[in-house]
């Protein structure tokens, strides 16, 4: 995993993790001359809209992958390769945690120039990206290269010879985004709130052994996109001073939980927002 950062250097650094200092107006700078476009973001935030052209930007760092992909920084990971086996990925070319949507928290695409250069295919790519406020562009508009507009989601699934987007599409929901305003997976309105890290393993309080993909924070620290009926425990990480409250060497051979109460030793078992 690779951070485009303005810091030159941070302590807390897994061996698969690589920071390459960028600062954010150079970082800009940069968008602008690769894809000859005026970028010039109002916010750090804008920079959400470039996912769909992180492939073509960074060539040089994906090179000799199978895939790529982008994500947000606010997940944490479990076994991938355990879920993403070598069989599906084989099959793939883009794969989706959202079924109709492509997902901006984490999507992998295959590692070619047709994937590198997809974005081209937004209709007005230019021009959404030299807006200085964030659209949601790899949401939105980035989506409809591989689903197609509503109108044309029938031939997307059944007459994928149509367009090369269409081939090997993977859009399923592996129920990362809890407190989300839809049903888990075993139709319960309710969601898991204490979850468990261990051995790259990531687990939860109600679902027994079954691993899932990666845990979204979004919800975890922010009420902004909460249905409006939301309890007490909704958007706790926003409301701690500390949201780890373990040193991250021990939570790497120990494991962790994850709750509304921050990451923390398994033992502690906190479920609650302190008060």
């Amino acid at each position: 995993m690779v951070f485009y950062y303005r810091l030159r250097t941070t302590s807390q650094q897994g061996q698969n993790i690589h920071f390459i200092h960028f600062s954010f107006d150079d970082y800009s700078a940069y968008i602008s001359k690769t894809l000859k476009i005026n970028f010039n973001p109002n916010s750090p935030y804008k920079c959400c809209d470039i996912k769909p052209c992180l492939g073509f930007l960074h060539q040089d760092t994906i090179k000799g992958y199978d895939f790529f992909g982008f994500c947000d920084i606010d997940v944490i990971f479990g076994n991938i390769a355990k879920i993403y086996t070598d069989q599906l990925l084989s099959n793939s070319n883009v794969l989706s945690t959202h079924p109709l949507v492509i997902s901006g928290h984490f999507t992998l695409l295959r590692n070619t120039r047709r994937y590198h250069e997809a974005f081209r295919a937004i209709k007005g790519w230019e021009e959404l990206l030299e807006r200085p406020h964030h659209i949601a562009l790899d949401e939105n508009r980035f989506t409809r290269v591989f689903l197609g507009k509503s109108r044309l989601r029938f031939a997307a699934n059944h007459l994928p010879w149509i367009n090369p987007y269409w081939w090997g599409r993977v859009f399923v929901e592996r129920h990362s985004t809890i407190l989300a305003p839809w049903p888990w997976h075993d139709g319960r309105l309710e969601h898991p709130v204490l979850w468990r890290w261990k051995d790259g393993s990531l687990t939860n309080e109600r679902d027994g052994d079954r691993e899932f993909l990666y845990l979204h924070f979004m919800n975890f620290k922010s009420s902004r996109y909460l249905p409006k009926n939301g309890g007490d425990e909704e958007g706790g990480l926003g409301r701690l001073v500390n949201v780890v409250s373990m040193d991250w060497r021990r939570a790497a051979t120990e494991g962790f939980a994850i709750s509304p109460g921050g990451i923390h030793p398994v033992e502690e078992q906190a479920t609650a927002v302190p008060a």
